[in-house]
């Protein structure tokens, strides 16, 4: 099985999750934002692909695409956002990629607060066919704020 994971989030999470569906035999590949501390954090034992930061969004979107038609991973797995309203659109266009779309949901919704963020993530959360927690508590909270059916998001413990 071939697997991207998309992380603009934490490097040492990546890294473990990366290292774990390897060790299974998952064939792994990862893609990161330029300067998040990866190269330091992993041990080159599966590659990482860097966007750079300052990449417009659709130049972001366009390499991503490009990087999933060369690699035809089965499953893409997204753990943040690249810009929340930005993603609730794009959002929307993953379905016709022909690999299945994972998100692991570590905070529900972010610590600091915007007055538009439930609106957008509302849009994500539907719009994506799979989402991941690490708590019972979470997937109960996604099921009851975001009305989001329970077989759609699965517990995964740390």
């Amino acid at each position: 099985m071939k697997v991207v994971i998309v992380n603009s989030g934490h490097p040492a999470y990546t890294y473990g999750l990366a290292k774990g569906l390897k060790k299974i035999g998952v064939d792994i590949q990862v893609l990161v934002s330029k300067g998040q501390l990866y190269k330091e954090c992993f041990d080159g034992s599966f590659p990482i692909y860097e966007f750079d930061r300052n990449d417009s969004y659709l130049v972001k979107v366009r390499k991503l695409v490009m990087f999933i038609k060369n690699f035809n991973p089965e499953v893409i797995h997204f753990q943040a956002t690249f810009s929340l309203i930005k993603d609730s659109i794009f959002s929307f266009f993953l379905k016709y990629l022909r690999a299945k779309i994972v998100y692991t949901v570590h905070n529900i919704l972010p610590h600091e607060k915007k007055i538009y963020d439930k609106f957008f993530f509302n849009i994500i959360y539907k719009n994506l066919p799979r989402i991941i927690v690490h708590a019972n508590e979470n997937k109960i909270r996604l099921i009851k704020e975001f009305n989001l059916p329970p077989n759609k998001i699965s517990v995964i413990r740390m």
